[in-house]
């Protein structure tokens, strides 16, 4: 499997490709090494993790290039990646000792559980997955917390993420990490990712939990975020987390924000705070982050489309994706009246991309934004004064789960949620 840098091209290194067989065997490997993981104290294991941690933080000029060549994350994209994934290392350690510690608790002081075990029980052979767009945060996310319980870990990479992969997996090895713990399984495409990720899903005990998965592709990717700007919202903190929401790694992380509703009494001074902070964005950044050639002609297809439904580009060029040179694009932004004005139909112009284009819409009914909350995915900032036991529950029945007030979405999951949910 060829590695080539995402900006030059040029080739960076040549690994050997995972078939299913080979699947299989690292889930039997897995589950031979399980007991001997799960018998180890958990102090030792969280020791493990902690000095990972240290040693994550030291080697950020070792990892970083691979972040940036084999991802095509900018260098603050890269930076900012490695700084979110070194404190994720020390809170799920943090978060571990303290779960798992009143875990045995409960279970060894209620008289009516004795005779059940006192540790968890975790899954023997864990599966995870690393997002090109946060390839570090991803591979702690889905590896260490089911590592911390007992687990066994089978992490299945792409040819952008192996080289990130196996240089986190070198420092956990020189800090403690016995071997066949963590395994990894390598796919040079589509089409041989999604055999590997049937036979994982087949023959291993369960998926860590994660936050969306996205491998860049229009057919797999689930849909952007959303932020809304309330009636009650202060204009300037909305337009300068909407630039981080749009525009950050090209826009492709899960949290990626490509819709953007105002309501009708602050569209006249958001749009242009939010052309402003786009344009200081774009001048401070040297060099963004690359999109994907299947997310640059998915960005251009929809911009293109909403624009034709009565959508008018404010800054940036449609249909500049696919041909700009990687690292060299200018964000985008869109704006649009009502739905109740404009010939989009049921639909918001298709389902929105993860890319560097945004749609600022102008809404009057909060009805819309509930409509326009369908076709988004479980990520969702609202900037208002209204308490958060008002707006939540009328979000129940839609994807949005994870909502932020006064913030920009945020990808990942909490240290307790990704505990929880391996049991």
């Amino acid at each position: 499997m060829p590695v080539l840098s995402a900006f030059t091209g040029t080739p960076l290194a040549a690994l050997p490709v995972s078939l299913p067989a080979d699947a299989r065997t690292a889930v039997e490997r897995a589950r031979e090494v399980h007991p001997q993981w799960r018998a180890i104290p958990l102090t030792h294991r969280l020791t493990i993790l902690r000095t990972l941690g240290r040693r994550l933080s030291s080697q950020r000029c070792g990892i970083t290039p691979a972040v940036v060549h084999g991802c095509g994350l900018g260098p603050e994209d890269a930076a900012a990646d490695h700084r979110i994934a070194t404190r994720l290392v020390t809170a799920y350690a943090r978060t571990a000792d303290k779960h798992l510690r009143e875990h045995r608790r409960h279970f060894w002081f209620r008289a009516d559980t004795r005779h059940l075990s006192p540790r968890p029980t975790a899954p023997s052979a864990v599966v995870s997955y690393v997002d090109a767009a946060r390839p570090l945060a991803s591979l702690v996310e889905g590896a260490l917390p089911a590592m911390a319980c007992g687990s066994t870990v089978i992490t299945r990479v792409d040819a952008a993420t192996v080289v990130v992969a196996l240089r986190t997996a070198s420092l956990a090895r020189k800090a403690g990490l016995p071997g066949r713990v963590w395994q990894f399984t390598a796919a040079p495409g589509p089409g041989e990712a999604a055999q590997l990720d049937a036979v994982l899903a087949e023959h291993a005990d369960a998926r860590a939990p994660q936050c969306c998965a996205c491998d860049g592709t229009a057919a797999t990717a689930s849909a952007s975020g959303l932020l809304v700007v309330r009636h009650d919202a202060a204009v300037p903190p909305a337009a300068r987390a909407a630039v981080g929401a749009c525009f950050a790694r090209a826009g492709r992380h899960c949290a990626g924000t490509t819709i953007v509703a105002v309501h009708d009494d602050k569209w006249p001074g958001f749009l242009p705070a939010f052309q402003r902070a786009t344009m200081r964005e774009t001048a401070r950044m040297a060099v963004h982050s690359a999109i994907p050639p299947p997310m640059a002609a998915w960005a251009d297809a929809w911009a293109d489309t909403a624009i034709t439904a009565g959508a008018r580009p404010v800054l940036g060029a449609p249909g500049q994706f696919a041909k700009s040179t990687r690292g060299t694009w200018e964000p985008l932004v869109l704006a649009a009246p009502s739905w109740r004005e404009t010939p989009f139909g049921p639909r918001p112009a298709g389902r929105p991309p993860r890319g560097p284009v945004a749609l600022v819409i102008r809404y009057t009914a909060w009805s819309d934004v509930l409509h326009l909350a369908r076709y988004t995915n479980r990520h969702l900032g609202i900037f208002t004064r209204t308490k958060a036991a008002q707006l939540l529950p009328q979000f129940a029945a839609l994807p949005a789960s994870d909502i932020r007030l006064n913030a920009a979405p945020r990808s990942g999951l909490l240290p307790l949620q990704t505990l929880r949910g391996l049991g």
